[in-house]
């Protein structure tokens, strides 16, 4: 497994217009821009652990995406409880 160094600091507000979501799927290179939303077949992936009712992003151990194929193939590997992944309907 490869592990990402992550530091703080203060970035230009340029910099930041330039950052880009990266797919956490290991080997994949697939990204998008941060200063736009998100691609519609593209999913957040948050992972932890909360006692009931203690739901908080500040307690999340892994907080990522996953581009569209990656993200139907997590998808199609969890057991099917009657909401598979689908293209949501609507415009954003």
């Amino acid at each position: 497994m490869k592990k990402m160094t992550i530091t703080s600091g203060q970035m230009r507000i340029d910099d930041v217009a330039k950052l880009r979501h990266r797919c956490a799927w290991d080997g994949c290179t697939a990204t998008t821009p941060v200063s736009q939303n998100l691609p519609r077949d593209w999913r957040w992936l948050i992972m932890g652990w909360w006692p009931s009712g203690g739901f908080g992003i500040d307690k999340a151990e892994r907080d990522c995406v996953l581009c569209g194929p990656h993200a139907r193939q997590l998808d199609a590997q969890l057991i099917d409880i009657g909401n598979r992944m689908r293209e949501p309907k609507g415009s954003a």
